[in-house]
């Protein structure tokens, strides 16, 4: 039995063509795989990290913005911004890596 001989056995399977042929079974599945990957895991984690970021930025460091024009910007802002931006090229990058390991 070759190895297209297999295949073909397997994708006849009752049990394959119930997931197949059903609406919730294949994207159950395919959720599942996609929370295994480690790429995906690291995204969620780095989006949450940047929501906190967000927060924390929106309530605590953005209340004296009026007296940002007058000089520098504060080293707490700056500090959001790299994280922030630092978040989102991870983010993008760990979205590609998925993408390729499916």
């Amino acid at each position: 039995m070759t190895a297209q001989d297999l295949m073909h056995a397997l994708e006849h399977l009752p049990f394959a063509t119930t997931i197949a042929e059903s609406t919730w079974m294949f994207p159950f599945f395919e959720t599942l795989q996609v929370l295994a990957l480690t790429a995906f895991r690291i995204k969620l984690a780095c989006m949450l990290f940047a929501a906190v970021d967000m927060l924390v930025f929106h309530f605590a460091t953005a209340r004296d913005i009026a007296v940002w024009d007058s000089g520098r910007t504060p080293a707490a802002a700056r500090a959001a911004g790299v994280i922030s931006l630092s978040m989102w090229v991870v983010i993008v990058a760990t979205g590609r890596w998925i993408g390729f390991t499916t």
